[in-house]
């Protein structure tokens, strides 16, 4: 008779005191490998054309676009204040470090839900090679930031923490950005079976309270005091123009409003983009782990399901080319079901009971090393893709254009990318302190324009290359080639 061996699937691989160590392994490689392929500074690459705004507003102590995103600039000025590199670079390493923490949390969260440790390990490392998370993880944006508020609510929920610390942790987490604020199902949930109405409207009015407090701190605090100097998007001194600021009212017209002729093109992009996230066999192994969550954890995974249901719809709705970086924001929860799903299929290898022969034990040993290779083969697949060590062609641009401008020029700009880039070499590197950069778009916009009217003295002119020519300054024009 072969002799049998303790075959409990959480403990064989590696014990389970050794699971922080994982995860802080897992999530420590996941960083090294951003930073081997981050972009040297600003760049214009995977949707980054906010980066310039965000590091510019960081640098000179103002506010970004709105809603401002006050978490994120708490931590960006921390790492804004790193001894080397540029500013941009900063920001990216942070973004790195973020992106690194969900992954290291997606782990410790899968291994307490009951996932075993090579499954949790291996969806948490999938998560990090996933290509739009991390295309977001190496460039200065909100977005990885997001990411880890998301694993860290994951993490608070299967280890049943009070409803009230889940909200103020969401209500901070919209600090990073706004669409956090779907995640409130992950507040409520509860390991009951039936929960009882008296005690669901506990547990909804303490997660609210929760979520109120950390989302005034972000926005009645953050906003209100670290401005330093004024913003082009926004007097917030003002109630009606603090509110104007942090509820997005300049982009409320792009919400929900995608043309019903795009919605069937929109919905097959999204689904394509997903099963790309994971591969093909990922996201089809994600779909299955979600039967097994749900009888572990129905409440998990009805709140995991709800929340990415609303996150879907609203990046789906939302009416710019770019509206999917939002689900980025939702691959964590993608990555728990990964890791059911992976989970699932070596059970099904090697059987549920708790005592097996070596010859099963060898067969979870071949069953741990080609769970393995999904996120070797993201790594091979998108390593290439993501590379940016050699990208400096924004910063590039933003200087042969200023090397180009007559002293004391005001720089008409068109796009968002040449906007933010110019401020970002204007006034983040302070190159060409002389010229004026002034956004013809925003012109129309009213804080904008009457900030460039004090700031600069420019008359308050509808036309704002008339508002420039009263100043006898040069005038020119900015495009993707050069300046006319």
């Amino acid at each position: 008779m072969s002799p049998v061996i303790n075959l409990s699937l959480g403990q064989k691989c590696v014990e389970q005191r050794f699971v922080p160590t994982i995860a802080i392994v897992c999530g420590a490689l996941a960083f090294l490998v951003f930073l081997a392929v981050m972009p040297p500074s600003l760049t214009w690459a995977h949707y980054g054309a906010d980066g310039g705004d965000l590091a510019t507003a960081i640098v000179r102590g103002a506010l970004p676009h709105p809603p401002g995103f006050p978490a994120y600039l708490v931590a960006g000025d921390l790492f804004a204040r790193l001894p080397f590199g540029e500013p941009a670079w900063r920001l990216s390493v942070m973004s790195a470090m973020f992106a690194a923490g969900a992954v290291a949390l997606t782990i410790a969260t899968a291994r307490r839900a009951g996932v075993n440790t090579i499954a949790a390990m291996t969806a948490g490392l999938s998560l990090a090679f996933a290509p739009l998370f991390w295309s977001q993880a190496i460039i200065v944006e909100v977005y990885a930031c997001a990411a880890f508020f998301v694993a860290l609510l994951l993490f608070l929920a299967a280890r049943d923490a009070p409803v009230w610390v889940r909200g103020l942790v969401l209500g901070i987490a919209t600090g990073a950005h706004p669409i956090l604020v779907f995640f409130f199902p992950v507040l409520i949930e509860a390991r009951e079976p039936t929960l009882r109405i008296s005690n669901f409207a506990s547990r909804f009015i303490g997660a609210l309270v929760g979520l109120l407090i950390g989302w005034l701190a972000m926005y009645g605090g953050v906003v209100r005091v670290l401005p330093g100097v004024p913003s082009p998007w926004g007097d917030v001194s003002t109630l009606a123009g603090w509110w104007s600021f942090v509820s997005g009212e300049l982009y409320r017209g792009y919400v929900f409003a995608l043309p019903l002729p795009d919605l069937l093109p929109r919905l097959a992009a999204f689904a394509a983009l997903m099963t790309r996230q994971y591969t093909p066999l990922g996201a089809l192994l994600a779909l299955i782990g979600i039967a097994p969550l749900w009888r572990a954890r129905r409440d998990l995974a009805l709140a995991s399901l709800t929340t990415f249901a609303f996150v879907a719809l609203f990046a789906i709705g939302y009416n710019t080319a770019d509206s999917f970086v939002y689900l980025s924001i939702a691959l964590p929860l993608a990555a728990l079901w990964l890791a059911f799903g992976l989970s699932r299929i070596m059970h099904y290898l090697i059987g549920d009971t708790q005592y097996a022969t070596r010859h099963t034990y060898s067969v979870f040993r071949v069953a741990c090393c080609v769970v393995l290779l999904l996120p070797l083969a993201q790594l091979v697949l998108f390593y290439s893709e993501m590379d940016l060590r050699a990208d400096r062609s924004a910063v590039q641009w933003a200087e042969r254009i200023l090397r180009a401008a007559p002293p004391r020029a005001v720089l008409l700009t068109e796009r968002d990318a040449h906007t933010f880039t110019l401020w970002y070499a204007h006034d983040a590197l302070n190159a060409r302190p002389d010229v004026i950069v002034l956004d013809r778009d925003l012109w129309m916009y009213a804080p904008y324009r009457q900030m460039m009217v004090r700031e600069f003295g420019l008359a308050n002119d509808s036309i704002p290359e008339q508002a420039a020519q009263r100043m006898a300054r040069p005038i020119v024009r900015v495009c993707e080639e050069g300046i006319h």
